[in-house]
């Protein structure tokens, strides 16, 4: 018995050690929640792993999972009025502290998740809390096919496993915040030597894609005479997901990048394709954030991915957001400038849309052909 759960002690230290190896080269939250469900469950003793991620709301939506788990994240999320005392997932956020579920059979039959994970074939489940100091950064549920998997020895490594990616986490969003800084500076010393709106604009969207490893960023200037916004600078990404609507501005078709600017109002969607104004409703963007640029236009950035735009994403991306401004020598306004009623700008909800993209003068840099780092699902909270 003894030497018995000795030897599954080395096997789980084994998985610890191969985890701490990919967390070395991965360089993005995303890499890391991604790099843990995989190597969590490579040797088998797990038979799925899903990372979850803090909103910032009080609840934690999927960010990562390995293979074979959509049926069961399908199945168990959304779930409508999750709170601690019914999710293990949320407990283990709220607490800082791993939550185990010897018998997922014994569970009460009212408890939402027990029969997708019964029918999934789990037996027992580990929330193990993701943290670094005073941050949560979400938590990494793991569920063994067999009952009473977890032990006391066991949960004690899984917790030191949490700490460690949680520091890990910390370390890449510092990095990113360095080198979002360093692009900061480079892109403002080259602004000193712009002459127009497109070269800021260019130089701009320069910096955001490649310090933000972003291929989906674009900015839409105040076009006064006519009273809408165009683009001016965007990469080939973030034209695809607009769809061939180009121009935005009362009369024509909705969208939230309008709203921004007519409200003065920075917009951070987790699911834009949900928001009732969606410029293309077919759009394979997820994520969007839409940032003023005072009376001048919009910054948009956008991702495919569900809520990729965390508290520190969005603070870095308003960096590079406050930075483009046109030259004194040109006028963003026209008849509808700064002097303009904000609330004259909204439009009423016309339905006609513009007959296409016009050239843009930027195009996304040469993006890695690795594959994307995490998979994420539409759902809004969760319960494992």
């Amino acid at each position: 018995m003894a030497q018995g759960r000795l030897a599954r002690l080395d096997r789980l230290n084994a998985v610890i050690r191969d985890v701490h190896q990919a967390l070395v080269g991965a360089r993005t939250r995303e890499a890391i929640e991604t790099a843990v469900c995989e190597r969590l469950t490579a040797a088998g003793r797990y038979r799925f792993a899903i990372a979850l991620r803090a909103d910032g709301e009080g609840t934690l939506v999927p960010a990562a999972w390995t293979d074979g788990a959509d049926g069961l994240i399908d199945a168990v999320l959304p779930l409508e009025e999750v709170t601690a005392e019914t999710s293990p997932a949320l407990r283990a956020h709220e607490t800082g502290t791993t939550q185990v579920v010897e018998r997922v059979a014994d569970r009460p039959d009212s408890v939402p998740w027990r029969d997708p994970f019964l029918e999934a074939g789990i037996g027992s489940i580990a929330t193990v809390p993701i943290v670094y100091g005073d941050t949560q950064y979400g938590a990494v549920t793991v569920c063994a096919g067999g009952e009473d998997a977890f032990d006391e020895r066991e949960v004690a490594v899984l917790d030191e496993l949490g700490e460690t990616v949680g520091h890990a986490i910390a370390a890449a969003e510092r990095r990113e915040r360095e080198e979002t800084l360093t692009a900061l500076y480079e892109a403002t010393r080259e602004l000193l030597g712009t002459e127009t709106e497109g070269a800021v604009c260019d130089v701009v969207v320069d910096a955001a894609s490649e310090a933000l490893d972003l291929p989906e960023v674009g900015i839409f200037l105040f076009d006064g005479t006519e009273n809408v916004l165009r683009p001016a600078s965007a990469t080939d990404e973030l034209v695809a997901f607009y769809g061939g609507t180009d121009t935005f501005g009362p009369g024509r078709a909705d969208s939230e990048t309008w709203h921004a600017f007519a409200t003065g109002e920075t917009k951070v969607f987790d699911d834009i394709s949900e928001s009732e104004r969606v410029a293309n409703p077919d759009t394979e963007a997820r994520s969007s954030f839409v940032r003023p640029l005072g009376e001048h236009g919009v910054f948009v950035a956008a991702s495919t991915e569900v809520g990729a735009f965390d508290g520190s994403r969005r603070k870095l991306l308003g960096l590079l957001a406050a930075t483009p401004r046109p030259p004194s020598t040109a006028s963003p306004a026209g008849p509808m400038s700064a002097s303009a009623n904000r609330n004259s700008r909204i439009a009423p909800g016309g339905s006609s849309a513009s007959p296409g993209w016009r050239p843009c003068s930027r195009t996304s840099p040469a993006r890695s052909s690795a594959p994307p780092p995490a998979r994420r699902s539409n759902a809004a909270s969760a319960s494992a």
